[in-house]
């Protein structure tokens, strides 16, 4: 935990911070941009004046419209221990640790690790091939350094993303199956629907057959009356889907709940579907004897 000087909003702010202890080095091997000031070197060692860096987040938050470089962050240790403070040396562009859906900020704050020590160490290495190939390279080489030290999750960095997605492909491909499922359904309903219609307009159809009605009118007799259902639930759906979307803004990540392509491409399919299932009920219409369709009862 850590605290600014000297404004109490500072101090409140900077309580929600996550601390991060890295080696000389780390910033190169993640690619992380340093923007301003300096970056960790041997020379920051457990007997030389404790830094950090900050990201800029941080920064905004804790020194707005000031220069972090060479300001101090004092870190919360137990009751009764001696104040440390921490010389801000460099800025860094902020990164996010947890979950890429995770929306709330939290500013970094990074130590050296000769000076802040912690129990637990991550290993991070940059590969020019294919980085699974090389976790036996980087466990033995670790082993080689202390043969005692526990070694798991090893994983590679596209791993670690997928991670963080996995709730939302998860539930996306089941959310995919179920539309599915309801648009086979609505197709199938539709269908039967229209064919419904068309059994019960069998004399109709005779009758204006035998008047002289071409297969094209019969065909828009029967397609008109389907598309006129289906333009207008798709005006229904539409609107509704409009607003019902902002209850999923929040599970939605790099995409807006009223993505265009979307709201365009779903329509476009729906009203394919039920053309055709317009269209196979009026072919049947179309293959109509007039004299069978007005015996039909």
């Amino acid at each position: 935990m850590l605290e600014g000087e000297p404004e109490p909003k500072q101090l409140q702010d900077a309580r929600q911070v996550r601390s991060l202890t890295i080696t000389p080095g780390y910033l190169q091997t993640a690619r992380i941009a340093l923007l301003r000031g300096r970056d960790f070197t041997p020379a920051d060692s457990k007997d030389a004046p404790r830094v950090a860096l900050i990201d800029d987040d941080g920064a905004r938050a804790w020194f707005p419209d000031q220069d972090p470089i060479g300001r101090q962050l004092r870190a919360l240790g137990k009751p009764g221990d001696p104040p440390k403070w921490l010389t801000i040396v460099g800025i860094v562009r902020p990164v996010v640790y947890e979950r890429l859906t995770n929306r709330r900020p939290m500013p970094a704050v990074y130590c050296p690790q000769d000076q802040a020590s912690d129990r637990f160490l991550s290993v991070m290495v940059r590969t020019k091939t294919d980085p699974a190939k090389f976790a036996n390279v980087v466990r033995t080489t670790v082993l080689s350094v202390n043969k005692d030290l526990p070694i798991y999750r090893v994983f590679t960095m596209d791993e670690v993303v997928a991670q963080s997605f996995w709730d939302r492909k998860f539930f996306g491909t089941l959310f995919s199956i179920f539309a599915g499922l309801a648009l086979f359904l609505a197709s199938l309903g539709l269908y039967g629907v229209m064919s419904y219609s068309v059994r019960q307009r069998t004399q109709e159809i005779g009758v204006r057959m035998a008047l002289g009605a071409q297969t094209g009118d019969v065909l828009r007799l029967v397609t008109g009356q389907g598309l006129r259902l289906i333009v207008t639930g798709l005006a229904i759906g539409f609107v509704s889907a409009y607003f019902l979307t902002k209850l999923l803004s929040g599970s939605l990540h790099g995409i807006s709940a009223h993505d265009p392509p979307s709201f365009a491409l779903v329509p476009v399919i729906l009203f394919v579907v039920g053309l055709a299932a317009c269209y196979l009920p009026a072919r049947s219409a179309m293959r109509l004897d007039p004299m069978a369709a007005l015996r039909y009862e």
